[in-house]
């Protein structure tokens, strides 16, 4: 393989961002040019095709690729055989719910090999959940050990991707499945997910909200965030609120829920360019 990387990522609150550090200090320890760009970036086309091989990090949305990923990836210029590879964060909700990446490997691996692009490896890695509409984040002790397999288990698959080993996880069809049939409705009500977001009295203002929402549905009206129809539904504006005063009554209520943003990264680092 040529030596030169280019990771795409998308992160909700800092999974699959701290999937693609791992993934980059891992080529370069062996001589790799390696390049991170997060896709809410401005001129992303600008050096594409400066490189040999893609990798596209980001996590699951309702056993699906994310909408703003699947967007990109579509958009993707035309290649003739460059080599690509896909990892997928998924969260352990728990509760008996097993993690499932759905039909996101081979949903991506369909969009990339229609851009030309050789797909050489797909793997799905656990990491701590941020779905709070539906239960509560892990404590931080409960998470260190979830996120260090993670990052274990991203190190052993970009070996494989280093010696040229192709390595595709095999998707079950239960799982495949249960991609197939809920994702197409998740897309649908996606627009709608934000009428179930609402603030309570300790909003301070502050519009950090706005700051980082990844494709800017959010405004700041009179001092006050107000979603419009275009969320991505990754739940960062909830879980990064520093005052924890936006909530959810999507699925249950979030007024006590344990908020999550990946521990190694600060706010900023999700902030939209």
């Amino acid at each position: 393989m040529d030596k030169s990387i280019l990771l795409y990522y998308f992160s909700g609150t800092g999974n699959s961002r701290r999937l693609t550090e791992v993934a980059a200090k891992r080529f370069e320890e062996v001589g790799f040019k390696a390049k991170i760009r997060n896709i809410e970036e401005k001129g992303l086309a600008e050096g594409h095709n400066d490189y040999s091989c893609y990798g596209f990090i980001f996590p699951v949305h309702f056993r699906g690729i994310p909408h703003i990923m699947t967007k990109f990836m579509a958009a993707l210029p035309l290649e003739t055989g460059k080599e690509a590879f896909i990892i997928v964060s998924m969260g352990n909700i728990g509760y008996g719910i097993s993690p499932s990446q759905g039909k996101c490997l081979g949903q991506g691996k369909s969009i990339l090999e229609g851009r030309g692009y050789k797909v050489v490896g797909g793997h799905a890695v656990t990491m701590p959940n941020n779905f709070i509409a539906l239960v509560g984040a892990s404590t931080p002790e409960m998470a260190a050990p979830v996120i260090e397999a993670g990052e274990k288990a991203v190190g052993e698959f970009i070996e494989k991707i280093i010696d040229g080993e192709f390595y595709m996880e095999k998707t079950h069809w239960p799982t495949k499945l249960m991609g197939i049939t809920t994702n197409p409705l998740f897309l649908y009500g996606r627009k709608y997910v934000s009428s179930f977001f609402r603030l309570d009295d300790r909003c301070d203002s502050c519009g950090i909200c706005a700051k980082i929402c990844p494709v800017g549905n959010i405004e700041m009206v009179n001092g006050r965030p107000e979603w419009g129809r275009g969320c991505e539904s990754c739940f960062r504006c909830i879980n990064l609120c520093p005052k924890e005063a936006i909530q959810c009554t999507f699925i249950g209520r979030t007024e006590k829920r344990r908020r999550y943003k990946e521990p190694h990264l600060k706010v900023k680092d999700l902030m939209r360019e």
